[in-house]
């Protein structure tokens, strides 16, 4: 392959919108590719694909999913309940058409067969884009709840979302008498997509047990660098096989990676598990750096795939020393060198590596999310209010990361509770209030009032209006002023209500409401909120009282 051909990266969604494709439409390979591609048309642009994948890129991938270990949520969908298909993939359902529709190209329903993970083809793959008959009018493919499925003659623009027409079906499952009305309203996502928020986990890709890893590593890094380690940043030097483990070479760059020298031109990236510790690489930083959120186990088995797990593999530095310094004793006393000052202090202590991983050369596939100077200052203006795990403070935070994918919202906002300390963080991802947040996080309740939050006249601390400039000028001499600092866990405030008895006896009816008293002074940031309580708590008593003596 010329070493200026672009390669596409496949992302876990691209994967799943192959999935939804072959679960639902009855459509040729070509008209396959070609959905595809104006459905990622700017990802692939991005990439270099300016015509787009081709037929065989698209097929060859679909094959690999139906077989491979990368195919396992392909798989899973193209197994699940036809009616739990239908709601977990509304949203990419509506989309498609969108895009099919502006094609002219008939999406036409596959019929399912009494075993719903069974499927018939009434056409081949080799069909070509001109057998195929374009009408005039697009005809939307609806389902209903049951099963059922219908070509509505609605126009795509101006037809409602509404999934329960089937007057003209086609194909229909036995009937069934539960109702499922209202499951198009909640989330469009499976509950059970959504990772699970351990950040450490003893299992791989595929489900093997293994020494336990973090779930998600963070890097802080230049955008005009991209995840491309400083050796292999131009296009003429593509990523090489990295030397074998233990050898000389391996030695010497690991080395020199690890050291921060600047003059060594490095064939390594490095990443956290700890998302503080980016966060504050990103606030000295002199110049603007973007936040990288990877997967370490997609990560790890596309690094299987490249050069072979004896070579490619996500090092642990901690690990690495330990296992060097018994051939090379200079990793038994690591130490940086600072740009300022190149000659290494008497007193420096040596570097340890704790959390910190590397990789060679570059991530072979797509990221979590890439957070942008703007998303993590709106990230920490965020943080600021966000002071314990409610429900209130996840439906904040969860406007706030509006960048990661759903199916990693949960464990994302959990890593940054952590960082952040905020309270109750201690007591664990089972805990009730961890799990009111995360509602929050997904919205999965009423919304509530955020008055609370107010910070200014929008009366949303997060507003797209916000000044952003304060992040993308920090330098050295701004740093002190960085918000991003573990807050001090603010002192509970005690409520002391009249004892019962004193309100079974009061003449509630013509006596006042006794005020209530604080054992503790309240905050003048907190003054509001205290406010709204007392005055909740005075109304609760009073009709307690009153229904009592009723």
């Amino acid at each position: 392959m010329d070493q200026g051909t672009p390669k596409h990266r496949w992302t876990a969604e691209q994967r799943d919108t192959l999935a939804v494709l072959e679960r639902f439409y009855d459509i040729s390979s070509d008209e396959r590719r070609d959905v595809f591609n104006k459905f990622y048309a700017k990802e692939l642009n991005h990439e270099g694909f300016d015509n787009g994948l081709t037929t065989g890129a698209v097929v060859s991938q679909v094959a690999d999913l139906r077989q491979s270990p990368r195919g396992k949520r392909f798989r899973h969908f193209g197994q699940l309940d036809f009616q739990q298909a239908l709601r977990s993939s509304r949203l990419v359902r509506n989309k498609i058409e969108a895009v099919a529709a502006s094609m002219d190209i008939e999406l036409r329903p596959v019929a399912e067969a009494a075993n719903p993970t069974s499927r018939s083809r009434q056409s081949t793959d080799s069909t070509a884009d001109s057998e195929t008959e374009t009408p005039t009018k697009r005809r939307r493919v609806t389902f209903d709840q049951r099963g059922t499925y219908s070509a509505s003659e609605r126009s795509l623009a101006g037809s409602t979302d509404s999934d329960t027409s089937c007057s003209g079906s086609s194909w229909q499952e036995a009937s069934d008498e539960s109702s499922l009305d209202g499951f198009e309203d909640g989330p469009v996502e499976n509950e059970e997509d959504r990772v699970f928020p351990k950040l450490r986990v003893r299992r791989d890709y595929n489900g093997k047990k293994v020494p336990t890893r973090p779930r998600l590593l963070f890097r802080a890094f230049r955008p005009s660098h991209g995840l491309q380690a400083r050796r292999f940043l131009t296009n003429s030097t593509p990523v090489s096989c990295p030397p074998k483990y233990g050898s000389q070479e391996f030695r010497d760059s690991a080395y020199c990676h690890l050291s921060s020298d600047e003059t060594f031109n490095s064939p390594w990236l490095s990443f956290t598990e700890y998302l503080s510790r980016a966060l504050k690489i990103m606030a000295a930083a002199k110049h603007e750096l973007h936040l990288a959120v990877i997967d370490y186990n997609e990560v790890e088995e596309s690094l299987k795939s490249r050069f072979g797990i004896e070579r490619d593999k996500i090092w642990l530095v901690p690990t690495l020393c330990k296992d060097l310094k018994n051939t090379d004793e200079r990793f038994g006393k690591l130490r940086k060198i600072r740009d300022e000052n190149p000659m290494k202090s008497e007193h420096q202590r040596n570097y340890t590596g704790t959390g910190e991983f590397i990789i060679w050369g570059a991530v072979p596939n797509e990221l979590v999310a890439e957070l942008t100077n703007e998303a993590i200052y709106k990230l920490l203006g965020a943080m600021e209010l966000v002071k314990e795990l409610r429900y209130d403070s996840g439906l904040l935070l969860g406007s706030s990361i509006d960048d990661i994918p759903y199916r990693y919202k949960e464990i994302f906002a959990y890593a940054v509770i952590r960082a952040f300390e905020v309270e109750g963080y201690s007591q664990g991802i089972r805990h009730r209030e961890f799990e009111n947040f995360v509602q929050g996080i997904y919205r999965e309740r009423c919304s509530r009032s955020l008055s609370v939050f107010s910070t200014g006249p929008e009366g949303s601390p997060c507003s797209e209006e916000s000044d952003t400039s304060g992040w993308r000028g920090w330098s050295h001499a701004t740093t002190p002023d960085v918000p991003f600092r573990p807050r001090p866990r603010p002192r509970k405030v005690i409520v002391q209500t009249p004892p019962l008895r004193d309100l079974m006896v009061r003449d509630y009816a013509s006596a006042p409401i006794p005020p209530l008293k604080l054992t503790e002074k309240i905050d003048d940031d907190e003054s509001e909120m205290q406010q709204m309580l007392d005055q909740q708590l005075a109304e609760e008593e009073a009709e307690y009282c009153r229904d009592y003596w009723r």
